[in-house]
This record gives structure tokens, sequence and C-alpha cells, in this order.
């Protein structure tokens, strides 16, 4: 059996500008008064989150939550979701998800990623069903099958299994094969979308044809060395830090990081053979074509 890499979701999420965000809420929140006046109520789910609330401070409304309230998408959100501006911006899912958070006190660049994608397939499920249909090329024979439904209901959650250094944060300690204690924390959405952006800068300035994933995933993960939480020496580190050690951290990550796992069994009707194969979240997640 062919095993699967880790899933990433496929949406840019640069920051929306505040007049962006009050022109949205002004919107959702006509609605919400049109359908009030009407006697309509919009259900409500609640959804596990992967992390469980243990890293969130505990000021906040997330602090240990075994799960969120969210309102079902509407047609006020399928209006932000076909808006060619804010789709061509990536700006259009994460307005969703904060239009459909309950508790407004919620800020997605604060959720971890992992329960920020378990929002997203609730969303997803209560808006549109559990078939999900996406090309496959079959890692055996390498034929490709169109539209092959996947059930988005049979995906598992890895829960976090793995304790912070103190409650309410979201700091982990790891030793490396070289015997150099660090520490690390999760993606947030917000630590995701930074990343992308410092990544795209450097090639703006300095012209270099080559990605720098793993070492800048590196500098965002690690939060301190031997207790040494300077930026710059972190940097430093990073750049000389032994390969092995490099891979063995981010498998421990992948490996502990709360999360839906992204990956379903592929029956390829050319060949028979059986493969896990990924189900990445791509354009057709929330504009299905049918």
């Amino acid at each position: 059996m062919a095993k699967a890499k880790k899933a990433e979701v496929m949406f840019e999420t640069p920051d929306v500008t505040e007049a962006e965000k009050a022109a949205m809420d002004v919107a959702l929140a006509e609605g919400k008064k049109r359908d009030q006046a009407h006697g309509f109520r919009i259900p409500t789910d609640f959804v596990k989150l992967p992390s469980r609330g243990l890293i969130y401070p505990q000021d906040s409304s997330l602090y240990l939550a075994e799960e969120v309230e969210v309102k079902q998408m509407t047609a006020s959100e399928e209006d932000i979701l076909t808006s060619r501006s804010l789709i061509r911006n990536g700006k259009a899912v994460d307005m969703v998800v904060s239009s459909c958070l309950v508790d407004k006190t919620i800020v997605v660049d604060d959720l971890l990623t992992g329960d920020k994608n378990a929002i997203l397939m609730a969303l997803r499920v209560n808006a549109y069903g559990t078939d999900y249909k996406l090309d496959v090329t079959c890692p055996t024979c390498s034929e490709e099958t169109k539209a092959h439904p996947f059930d988005l209901n049979s995906l598992e959650m890895k829960t976090l299994d793995i304790k912070p250094l103190e409650e309410g944060t979201n700091r982990f300690s790891y030793i490396t094969e070289s015997g150099i204690e660090l520490e690390f924390r999760f993606f947030t959405n917000g630590l995701v979308k930074q990343v992308t952006e410092e990544q795209s800068q450097i090639k703006r300035v300095s012209g270099q044809a080559v990605d720098k994933n793993i070492t800048a995933s590196l500098k965002t993960y690690i939060i301190s060395i031997g207790g040494n939480k300077n930026k710059a020496d972190i940097y430093r580190y990073v750049e000389i830090m032994p390969a092995r050690d490099s891979r063995t951290l981010r498998r421990f990550i992948d490996e502990n990081e709360p999360d839906l796992t992204m990956k379903q069994e592929f029956d390829c009707p050319h060949c028979g053979n059986t493969n896990e194969v990924d189900v990445p979240i791509s354009a057709e997640f929330f504009w299905p074509s049918s």
C-alpha cells in the first residue's frame, strides 16, 4: 500500500482590510435582521476541535473547549464564496469561517490550522453534502480516474495527545537526535499566512528561484533553543541545523499535529489495486461542479 503524504489546504489567506470586513459585517447583519423579522432561525452545529482547546490561553473562549458552535452556511456566505475579488485575493474562506462562528470573540487567525480545517469540513458537509469528487491518479498503474467520489464523513480526526509545556499555551518540548532541547509550536492560521507572505517577499526582493519552505517553516515552528528565545539565534541555528534533526523534528510535528487525516482508500478501476491516497482541499471543495 502506498503511503500518502500529508495533505495541505490550498487556500491563501491574506489579511482582510478593515473596510472590507466592515462592509461584509454590515451585509451579514442586515441579512440576519431580515431573517429574524420573518421568524427564520439559522440552524447551528457543534464541531469537535482536534486541539481539544488545550493550546488556547485561559482568557480565550476556546480554552479547553472540546467543540465550537457554528451556524450553517446561508446564501449570504455563498455571496462571499462567489465574490471574484475575495476569491482572487484569497480572503473568501476565512471570511466565511468568521461569519459562521457563533462566538464572535474568536479570531480565525488564532485558530490552529487543524481546528480551522475541522470547521471548514463541517461547513462544507452541511452545505453541499458528503460527496467530494476529485480526479485521482493511481499510485500503482498511474492511470487517472475522473471525478472519483470521496466520502467526507469518513475522514478521521487526529486529536492532540501530547501535553503542552504549560496548560493553555502552544508550546511543546522536543529533544533532537543531536541532543538539543527545543521548544516548538503548531501552526495557527495566522502563522501560515505569515510564512507564506515572508516567502513571497524573499522571492520578490532576492529573485531566488529556490523555495525555502523547510527553513522558513522551522524558523516559525521553533520558539526557543535550550531556553534561548532570541529570533536571530534561532534563525542562525536553523540555517545550520543537521538534516537528520530537521527531518525528525518535522516528522514528530507532523505525527502529533491535531488535524483531520486527509486520506482515504482508493480502489483503482484500471488495475484493481487499493491504495491510500491524499484527499486535498481544492477549488471543488467549496465550489462543487455538481
